[in-house]
């Protein structure tokens, strides 16, 4: 089973607040969505629809999380967590298409407070990144991580850096959204375990 993400307005993943440190106590989707403005949550909401209503089961092994779709590593230090298929309505369905890599934090909500990847596989390719969303875009040079050719930009959402990257397998696309500062940690497209998580990502 997958999911197509069909609006380029799934590019919005930075978070609207930025709380203190890592691994906020509250673990609910639904108190951790309040922080995202209106206009966050009504286009990842339509971005992300079902194609079918059995989901393959997640799993998760030492150091690795598969999705039922692809599987990714999980470094000392790293959450990885899956994604809500939507930001509206939280009925404990997951988008196995899709998932974060956190560092610092282990639920879902943890996105807010710590930096993290979103990490997304497109089956059909379908996905335009749109610069228009982001204030301070700049394009990145290209670069080469685990095989594969990585294009994409920096940019800012709300005062909060981040990266977009994206590279072809086959018919489908990758897309890496990276949110890379929080108020006590930051990451960076050039740190070892940010490049292990990348060059690890596999379709099943």
């Amino acid at each position: 089973m997958k999911f197509r993400i069909t609006s380029v307005s799934a590019a919005l993943t930075v978070s609207a607040a930025i709380l203190a440190g890592c691994g906020s106590s509250d673990s609910s989707s639904s108190r951790a969505s309040a922080a995202v403005t209106s206009q966050e949550t009504a286009a990842v909401t339509s971005a992300v629809t079902a194609a079918a209503t059995a989901q393959p089961e997640p799993t998760a092994s030492a150091g690795s999380y598969d999705t039922g779709v692809f599987s990714v590593a999980q470094p000392d230090g790293w959450g990885i967590a899956p994604v809500p298929d939507s930001l509206k309505k939280f009925d404990g369905k997951t988008n196995p298409n899709s998932v974060y890599a956190i560092k610092g934090g282990k639920e879902d909500s943890d996105v807010i407070s710590c930096p993290y990847l979103w990490i997304t596989w497109y089956p059909k390719g379908n996905y335009v990144a749109s610069k228009g969303f982001y204030d301070n875009v700049k394009d990145l040079d290209p670069v080469t991580i685990g095989g594969r050719d990585w294009t994409g930009f920096s940019f800012s959402s709300m005062d909060t850096p981040g990266i977009s990257i994206e590279a072809r397998e086959g018919d489908g696309q990758w897309v890496v959204m990276l949110s890379t500062e929080r108020t006590n940690s930051k990451i960076s497209l050039e740190d070892a375990d940010v490049k292990a998580i990348i060059e690890s990502i596999k379709l099943d």
